[in-house]
């Protein structure tokens, strides 16, 4: 039995896993135990992984449509075969359409090693119209946060006196590792402020619980912000040395006293009161990443609240606070090699959406290239690979009506695009329209049943990993292959180069596999890549100045057999300085020990030096990068369903708010259904209802029920819980059914379950700074008790 690290895929935490390998087959997965941070954390998704993988439907082997599209007619091909035919026909919609005319949407936290290679090829294609469903969920966060304070905040748990979480409800199966992480911090005695309409999981945890109205969290920000400023809590210091736009913000927060925060939000003004001043007096405090914030009509605005909180209270690139990290330089990073520079300016000019909907644009980016090469050392640093993407339902839009121009091919790589963003039946009717479709995926997903050529993709276990988070922390992965991928599965970088082979990018794809790729990706620690994969699985990330030292020791380590030792090491270093000392001591490494003086991973980057990547050097609370782009430069809070604006702004024929978006323990987005065991946990949609709520209208818990806006209806189980808000219905993102008929028009129940179905990109209804849809609160709909789902 072989044991090996690895990198799980299975959703998008990217825990350390070890592997129980047996005659080349997975036995079981199970957690690190002597991993520091998070000892044995495992959840639900990896214990059932021989499941996932070992599946009977799992794509093996390259198909061709056959008939018409959707018909569910399928021939096997060979991979020659299939990427001769790709490339001729995507060389034809290039040369008739231009390359603008080629998109792409991807989700690269599920193939993990693409290194760049996406954006690569298009970039040197000429094509700007790459998204991502990170659009929804990080990526968006992180261009937003870089317009304020230059970079994307990672949160310290490790040190910090406070965590407030905007919804986020991590929890023994769903973000296992921040779950410990919390729970850790809370034994040191941070405290814990959560703000969720319903008694979540760590609502019940928390010191307060603040129950606010869906899709309101900036307008509870900007109360927050007014008491921080009214009672003069925030760090004056700081204020004064690095931020501009103070006077402006106080003005603005004015315009929000408590009395209107609680009307809008429907919590009482005494309650934010308390929450606001907890936060500001156990500074450094964190405010980590949450998709709740990221998917309303106002985010951006909320968004800007979070850094803006995090600076004001001191909390801003501290330890124990939200901290910014440089790169890591002894890796070449994925920013560098997706080659930004290559796409023309002119080209960059067409990318979709971005005259009205510029925050994640290149458009929207710009002003931020000069700040990210002084303080970062690259012009283009791709945050969670959200910086400089194409707006979602434009490029839908163009795809079903032409409009500014046609796109006319579309590849979808690991990422079920029809249900993956919102209005899926003007995605369809786009697909169908395609002259090119093809998808790379583990299984016939939806998506996958409306393609041209399906493409089989690898996992986690069948492919090296050389992972940071998407550039979000400066500490890698590194974890070999572990298993032969089954059939003809190949890894993503294995496609785009077989693509570039044949389309005359060969110089640009010098790497044969990603082995080599990596190979010259960590050349800058002084080993081979087989050597930091099979030794080190960590690799952190020095200053600068200490890098060659740190490459010379790594080397001699490397070569008297005492690497693997590092590896406890180096995660250790992600929590306390002194333990780390102590354990290179301990290890008879004396002279690696004086190398960590400081914190080395995760330590703040000197801003005191560099100053912040904005145009002005410092947090900008009034925003440069958005009023030159036309938009409000300060946080506001904006109506999210003003009466008669849109169809179904009725409370009269939709009485409730809808929250799309639940996480289940069991399945990440639209993956897992496959899995039997999985399925006998969870085998239906459920949609969350208050107890009181649904018994007004005859459902009881289990009843099928219709889900209903002014756009579509899907079918749901009821779960009826007190801990629900009265007026909010909770329903889970990507579902369909695997068992059901594959094809039009079907779908394998796409159009039953999914939540694309009921929601619309209607501008009324968009964030006007990214485009961004709203998920959380801000569309109404109707339940109604249906006859029995057979």
């Amino acid at each position: 039995m072989e044991k090996k690290l690895v990198v799980c895929s299975m959703c998008d935490l990217a825990c350390t896993l070890e592997a129980h390998i047996e005659d080349g087959r997975l036995e079981k997965l199970r957690g690190f135990a002597e991993h520091p941070l998070t000892p044995d954390v495992f959840c639900v998704k990896p214990a059932h992984a021989k499941d996932w993988y070992y599946n009977d439907d799992r794509l093996l082997y390259p198909l061709k449509r056959a008939g018409e599209r959707g018909a569910g007619k399928w021939i096997r091909i060979s991979w020659d075969q299939a990427m001769d035919e790709i490339a001729h026909r995507l060389s034809e919609v290039v040369e008739r359409h231009g390359p603008e005319s080629f998109a792409c949407s991807t989700s690269e936290y599920n193939t993990q090693v693409a290194s760049g290679a996406t954006r690569r090829f298009m970039n040197l294609l000429g094509s700007p119209n790459y998204i991502s469903g990170v659009s929804l969920c990080m990526g968006n966060t992180a261009a937003v946060a870089s317009m304020t304070c230059g970079g994307y905040p990672f949160s310290d748990y490790e040190q910090t006196r406070c965590v407030v979480y905007f919804g986020h409800n991590p929890r023994p199966d769903v973000w296992a590792g921040e779950y410990q992480r919390l729970r850790a911090a809370l034994g040191r005695g941070a405290k814990l402020i959560v703000l969720d309409p319903r008694k979540s999981h760590c609502a019940k945890m928390a010191h307060i619980h603040l129950p606010l109205r869906a899709g309101t969290d900036a307008a509870m920000s900007l109360g927050w912000l007014q008491v921080i400023i009214e009672e003069e809590l925030y760090d004056k210091e700081f204020v004064s040395r690095w931020c501009v736009g103070f006077e402006e913000l106080e003005r603005r927060v004015g315009e929000y006293p408590l009395q209107r925060v609680e009307a809008i939000t429907g919590v009482p003004a005494s309650l934010i009161r308390e929450a606001a001043r907890m936060y500001a007096t156990n500074s450094p405090g964190v405010i980590p990443w949450t998709c709740i914030t990221d998917q309303q009509k106002n985010s951006t605005s909320a968004l800007r609240c979070q850094t803006i909180l995090r600076a004001l209270t001191g909390s801003l690139n501290v330890p124990g606070g939200d901290v910014l990290l440089a790169p890591n330089p002894m890796v070449v990073s994925e920013s560098e090699l997706e080659m930004h520079e290559a796409l023309p300016q002119d080209k960059k000019d067409l990318q979709l959406g971005a005259e009205k909907y510029p925050v994640m644009t290149y458009r929207g980016q710009q002003a931020l290239n000069e700040p990210r090469r002084r303080v970062w050392g690259l012009r283009y640093f791709n945050l969670m690979k959200g910086q400089y993407m194409a707006h979602p339902p434009t490029l839908f839009r163009a795809m079903r009506e032409g409009t500014p121009y046609a796109v006319k091919a579309f590849f979808s790589i690991a990422n079920n695009t029809l249900m993956c963003y919102t209005n899926q039946k003007g995605i369809y009717e786009g697909l169908k329209k395609l002259d090119l479709f093809v998808v790379n995926d583990q299984f016939m997903t939806p998506t996958a049943q409306l393609a041209d050529y399906v493409l089989p993709g690898d996992n986690f276990l069948e492919r090296p990993v050389l992972y940071n988070a998407s550039e979000w922390i400066n500490l890698y992965f590194a974890a070999p292959k572990v298993l032969e991928p089954p059939g003809e599965c190949r890894d993503i970088y294995h496609f785009w180069r077989e693509l570039a082979l044949r389309m005359g990018m060969e110089e640009h794809f010098p790497w044969n596999n990603l082995e080599e790729l990596y190979d010259f990706r960590v050349k800058g620690t002084g080993l081979t890549w087989e050597e930091l994969s099979e030794n080190l699985f960590v690799v952190p990330s020095p200053p600068p100045q200490a890098a060659p030292v740190f490459r010379k020791t790594l080397r001699a380590l490397s070569r008297t057999g005492l690497l693997p030792k590092v590896t406890p090491v180096f995660l250790t270093m992600m929590s306390w300085q002194r333990r780390t000392r102590e354990r290179l001591e301990q290890a008879g490494m004396e002279r690696m020990a004086v190398l960590f003086r400081d914190r080395m991973t995760f330590k703040p980057y000197p801003h005191e030096k560099l100053g912040f990547a904005t145009p002005s050097g410092k947090v900008e609370l009034y925003s440069s990068v958005l009023e030159d782009l036309g938009h409000d430069p300060l946080p506001y809070w904006s109506d999210i369903n003003p009466p008669g604006e849109t169809a179904d702004s009725s409370e009269d024929e939709y009485p409730l708010q809808l929250f799309i978006g639940l996480r289940e323990d069991e399945y990440f987005h639209s993956t897992g259904r496959h899995v039997d065991k999985l399925r006998k946990r969870n085998p239906e949609p459920l949609a969350f209802i208050n107890t009181n709520t649904a018994r007004k209208s005859d459902i009881e818990d289990g009843s099928w029920i219709y889900v209903e806006t002014s756009w579509g209806r899907v079918k749901m189980k009821a779960k009826l819980s007190e801990d629900m808000h009265p007026d909010l219905v909770r329903v889970p993102h990507g579902w369909w059914k695997p068992e059901m008929p594959k094809g039009d028009p079907e779908l394998s129940g796409a159009w039953d379950y999914s939540d694309g179905v009921l929601l619309d990109d209607d501008p009324a209804h968009l964030d006007p700074e990214q485009g961004l849809p709203d998920l959380r609160g801000g569309r109404r709909c109707r339940v109604t008790l249906m006859q029995e789902e057979s």
